[in-house]
C-alpha cells in the first residue's frame, strides 16, 4: 500500500504515445477522485492517447455497481 500511495504516474499518462491507448474509468461517485483530478485527467494532452470515461451511478466498485455500463464501455472499445 505505500508503493500505492507514493507512485504518481500523471507523468507517464501524460507522455505523447502511439500505443498503448489507455482507456480510464472513474467511478462517477468515487471519494478518490477530486473535481481536481478528474479536470487533470480530461486535459491530458490528444497525443497521450488516455481517454476519459465517467462511469454514471457507480461508486468504487463500478462492477457491482453498474455493470451494465460497464460492459457496454468495454464493447465499444472492442475492435
Amino acid at each position: 500500500m505505500r508503493d500505492y500511495f507514493r507512485v504518481d504516474l500523471w507523468d507517464y499518462l501524460a507522455q505523447p504515445r502511439e500505443r498503448p491507448e489507455l482507456e480510464l474509468v472513474v467511478a462517477e461517485r468515487s471519494d478518490r477522485w477530486t473535481p481536481e483530478l478528474r479536470a487533470r485527467a480530461r486535459a491530458l494532452p490528444a497525443q497521450a492517447r488516455v481517454h476519459y470515461h465517467e462511469l454514471p451511478d457507480s461508486g468504487h466498485w463500478v462492477h457491482v455497481d453498474n455493470p451494465a455500463a460497464l460492459l457496454e464501455l468495454m464493447a465499444a472499445q472492442l475492435p
